[in-house]
């Protein structure tokens, strides 16, 4: 295809638009030669440019890259001594130390590929280097796509990294088939060859050296990564992966049929909900063909998660996501409802969708033949959706999840049953641990308030006895005043600045730092992140609720393939997220809603190869060490911690809890220690949940 049949805009904004999705790849795909001008280069562009790289190299593309590399004092004066000798050896210590050693500890995968393609002479590297100054740099960033008559050049402030996804970039982008942007590119073309061919004055210009070239082949000898970058990402349309159905699942699908197909399973996170829930809309499909399978998750990541499920699991099917910009699915929906299907049709939504008029209206038009599956169904029963959700009466309705129980929400929990049913089928953590999943270590750490936060804490903690003593249960549940003042104490427990030094206390003591998952408050995930890359110089990334949907998953993907060593991320990562190879999990923030930390738990109880345990830390907020307070009130800021505690303990192959045995005798709150039935502990108060 012609690069002019491609739909670009004038200009992008990585706050808006997507640059890689929505220029980048569709460019590579149909370019014969690719010139890259740009300052900072890492191997993590192989990630974000794969799919058209993919099309590029297979059609014999070629590129050329020209970017910046920081050298120490020393090696900039000896490189400007200029002998043949002194310049490789420099060239090749610089990158071999500063590109290698960090890239392949971090990025194995992607450096493996980025050095097949140097050897496979399908890319050639050049390095610009000021002549006077050595903190001078070349940090130009413009990258021209030809198709061998058409050009395509980009031209702004975005480089070639992931991090840079995360700023606020702009590009410009001009086409040869304009007179004026022609213009524009043959002056910017005529640039990047100038300083390609090392005709600017001020800078010399240093080709990658043999000898790397050489040690990069000899690399390739017995590993081809462009292999690996191809069965990553393309999908064979005729051989589908074979789902076998387990025992257990058996039985749930057995209980919806006896229930009319309308249910709750209550499965551990990790045992195959999802699954489950295709299994039993087949079993329902097979004598009620003319009904739609309509999904709704509570996030968009997880829309897209179950979008690759059943892609791979199905093959003549109809998939409409409705999510987003309503003016792609809004008249859809209608004329799917309207036109008999010749596929079965999965209609994938979200919670907030679910709400939305046209969906609730279109849905309605497909006259009570649908069957619903609920994922995370406790999302359910929020206040927005009680009031709004019209549902065809006479539907089917499978609800999931591992915790369906909303957390003292009498009025939420009737209304799921009302809408779904009852729990029809359970399959606990204790069933699946060893056979379907991971076992897991837990260990607890004390993490103490200082003064002035828990001066603060009993000060709010005084407030709050005092509203709960003129109100009645009913009155403190719709209380907003309570329910600010329990946020604000919460934040002080979760957000303790202790917690940051007892965490670096702990993780220096792990050796091998990959596979990490972080919890901490809102507002600390950006320095956390900072934190780790300084004192460890490894590859980190946050997601925080904000985080772009498209970014997330590569984020998790890279994660999971061992290319990001670390992922600190707050309550947005909680629910239904498919990391398998995550191995240790840290916890330096939670709530005392019981959904939230056996989610968390559940990050790290997905078996995977090579994988015999889940390790989990969790820094416990404790009282200040100090003979100045009381025992009652040191006992107020670890009972809301005991809940998670012991049920973290009640499962984990070390059952290690004698510091915590031994600091509740110390302040006399041993007996609300419930280790062996946690829920029955008498914890009352509500934090308000988030991204409901």
């Amino acid at each position: 295809m012609k690069l002019s049949k491609i739909d670009l805009p004038l200009s992008m904004s990585t706050t808006i638009n997507e640059p890689y999705n929505e220029a980048i790849i569709p460019l590579l795909k149909n370019s014969k030669t690719y010139k890259r001008g740009v300052a900072f280069f890492t191997s993590s562009w192989i990630e974000l440019a794969a799919e058209g790289l993919i099309r590029f190299v297979n059609a014999g593309g070629k590129m050329k890259l020209l970017t910046s590399i920081e050298l120490g004092e020393e090696e900039y004066k000896a490189l400007k001594l200029g002998e043949e000798a002194k310049k490789n050896e420099i060239l090749k210590r610089e990158l071999i130390s500063k590109v290698e050693e960090t890239l392949n500890s971090n990025n194995k995968w992607t450096f493996n590929y980025l050095s097949w393609l140097i050897a496979s002479e399908v890319l050639e590297v050049r390095f610009s280097i000021h002549k006077k100054n050595r903190r001078s740099i070349y940090h130009d960033k413009i990258s021209i796509f030809s198709d061998g008559e058409e050009k395509v050049c980009i031209n702004g402030s975005l480089n070639d990294s992931m991090n840079a996804l995360s700023n606020q970039e702009t590009i410009n982008i001009f086409i040869s088939w304009d007179k004026r942007d022609s213009l524009r590119i043959d002056e910017l073309e005529k640039y990047f060859d100038n300083a390609w061919n090392d005709k600017v004055d001020e800078y010399n210009v240093y080709k990658l050296p043999e000898i790397l070239i050489e040690e990069f082949k000899k690399k390739q000898n017995d590993y081809n990564p462009y292999i690996k970058l191809i069965n990553k990402n393309t999908k064979t349309t005729n051989e589908k992966p074979k789902f076998d159905i387990r025992e257990y699942q058996e039985e749930a699908i057995k209980a919806l049929q006896s229930h009319n197909w309308r249910g709750v399973l209550n499965m551990a996170t990790g045992t195959g909900k999802t699954l489950t829930s295709l299994f039993a809309t087949e079993r329902f499909l097979e004598s009620n063909p003319d009904h739609v399978v309509c999904i709704v998750v509570p996030q968009l990541h997880l829309l897209y998660q179950w979008e690759d499920i059943i892609t791979k699991k199905y093959n003549e099917i109809e998939i409409l996501k409705c999510a987003e910009n309503k003016s792609e699915w809004g008249s859809k929906i209608y004329r799917y409802a309207r036109n008999k299907m010749k596929k079965q049709l999965y209609i994938l939504t979200t919670y907030k969708t679910l709400i939305d008029d046209t969906f609730q209206d279109g849905m309605m038009k497909f006259n009570e033949k649908v069957i619903y599956i609920f994922d995370e169904c406790h999302k359910l029963g929020s206040n927005e959706i009680k009031r709004k959700l019209i549902i065809n009466d006479n539907s089917k309705r499978i609800g999931l999840s591992a915790t369906p129980n909303r957390w003292l929400d009498k009025d939420g929990n009737v209304f799921i049953e009302d809408k779904i049913g009852e729990e029809v089928f359970e399959f606990s953590l204790e069933k699946a641990i060893g056979k379907y999943l991971t076992p897991y270590e837990y260990y607890p750490h004390f993490s103490e308030l200082n003064d002035r936060e828990f001066s603060e804490f009993l000060d709010l903690t005084s407030k709050i006895g005092k509203i709960s003593s003129y109100s009645n249960r009913d009155e403190q549940s719709s209380n907003k005043s309570l329910e600010s003042l329990l946020n604000k104490r919460a934040s002080i427990s979760k957000g303790a600045e202790n917690k940051f030094e007892d965490f670096f206390k702990v993780f220096d003591g792990q050796n091998d730092k990959r596979y990490t998952l972080v919890y901490v408050y809102d507002l600390q995930v950006e320095k956390m992140v900072q934190l780790l890359k300084e004192r460890y110089s490894l590859n980190v990334h946050g997601i925080i609720a904000t985080t772009k949907i498209n970014d997330r998953t590569k984020i998790l993907n890279s994660f999971n393939d061992g290319e990001i060593d670390i992922i600190v991320a707050i309550q947005c990562l909680d629910e239904g997220v498919d990391i398998p190879n995550c191995r240790h999990a840290y916890v330096l923030a939670s709530s005392t809603n019981p959904r939230e930390f056996i989610q968390r738990r559940g990050r790290v109880l997905r078996k995977s190869e090579n994988k015999d345990k889940g390790i989990i830390h969790d820094f416990v907020t404790i009282a200040p060490d100090s003979d100045l307070y009381e025992n009652n009130e040191k006992s107020i800021v670890i009972k809301r911690e005991l809940q998670r505690v012991a049920e973290f303990v009640r499962l984990s192959m070390n059952k290690k809890d004698e510091e915590i045995i031994s600091y509740l005798t110390n302040i006399k709150t041993l007996s609300d220690y419930g280790v062996h039935n946690p829920w029955n502990m008498n914890i009352i108060e509500r934090e308000e949940e988030t991204n409901e």
